[in-house]
């Protein structure tokens, strides 16, 4: 994969190859420290996530829920709105999205190992999410 981008890169003349990983994918490309990954074991149990969250965000946290009423549902099918979401957020950062036939394809290619997300508040959706599962460890993709 690395060697057909870099011939890519040099047909197309690009100046940068995006790839990000916890561990260098190749010694031939130069290590950019912009990005930040940050990670935390999760409790075995979904009832102990909110006494994970530090005290003060755990107050902000049930406050949202209770005060607004905010629901998640997650569901597949949730997909085509949570892309629109994350288009809105993008556009505002002045970044491109990715097309959602390519996250279609995730969610095709990770049966069983993805969630989609939404958080509706008074019935219309405000937030999502789209996690994908690999070994121990759970990456949120985009909001």
């Amino acid at each position: 994969m690395i060697d057909e981008a870099l011939r890519l890169a040099e047909i197309l003349r690009v100046r940068a190859i995006d790839l990000r990983s916890q561990v260098a994918a190749s010694s031939r490309l130069q290590r950019v420290s912009r990005y930040v990954g940050f990670s935390k074991p999760l409790p075995d149990r979904v009832e102990d996530v909110l006494d994970a969250v530090p005290r003060k965000a755990r107050a902000v946290v049930r406050q949202a829920r209770d005060r607004h009423q905010l629901e998640v549902v997650s569901a597949d099918g949730h997909l085509p709105t949570a892309w629109r979401l994350y288009c809105k957020n993008m556009r505002r950062l002045g970044s491109l999205s990715y097309p959602l036939r390519f996250l279609e394809a995730l969610l095709d290619e990770t049966p069983g190992r993805h969630r989609v997300s939404l958080v509706n508040w008074d019935g219309r959706p405000v937030a999502g999410l789209v996690s994908f599962t690999y070994q121990d460890r759970v990456m949120p993709y985009f909001y």
